[in-house]
């Protein structure tokens, strides 16, 4: 199986748990009444940001090209910084440690992002060291090019007086001018 078929394998999979975790088995805070909890919020972004690592995913599994995947490997990366910052940074979950977000939701988040990232890392580097660097002469000519002898001392190519054999006359030019 090659690299990136693997590593797109791994970052489905964390795409889809990011996406449905907080809705089933790291479920956010529950109905607050007439108040959105904090964590609400937390729960759309993480379906979002999932979808958008399960995409990732599907297409590191199609690339081909070893620095391709490497690009795309920075990029799964960052989605895992994404997910670390999120119920820290971005969208917040409630305060209260009893909380179920603070104590579920909350550290699956940060598992699952710090997975991607080293996922993302160790794939980026595998991917950069593994390329073939391209070899100079591949692709150029069969034999090697001669180069050009010099001219034998003395002589001075298209002095006046002189006939050079890779010029020719122009017959229809007045005076014998050369072209």
């Amino acid at each position: 199986m090659k690299s990136s078929k693997f590593v797109g394998i791994l970052t489905i999979a964390a795409g889809i748990a990011i996406a449905i975790g907080p809705w089933t088995f790291v479920k956010v805070c529950g109905d607050m009444g007439s108040v959105d909890a904090v964590c609400h919020k937390t729960r759309l972004i993480a379906l979002g940001l999932g979808v958008i690592i399960l995409l990732l995913g599907i297409i590191m599994m199609l690339v081909r090209h070893k620095i391709l995947a490497g690009l795309f490997s920075i990029v799964i990366a960052a989605g895992g910084v994404t997910t670390i910052l999120l119920p820290i940074l971005i969208a917040p979950v409630c305060d209260m440690n009893t909380m179920t977000c603070h104590e579920k939701t909350l550290p699956f988040l940060l598992v699952a992002g710090c997975l991607l990232t080293v996922i993302g890392i160790l794939s980026m580097i595998y991917m950069f060291k593994s390329r073939k660097p391209k070899d100079p002469l591949q692709g150029g000519p069969e034999q090697p090019v001669r180069p050009q002898q010099p001219e034998p001392p003395g002589q001075i190519p298209g002095t006046v007086g002189q006939e050079s054999p890779e010029r020719s006359r122009r017959p229809d030019w007045p005076d014998g001018f050369d072209r």
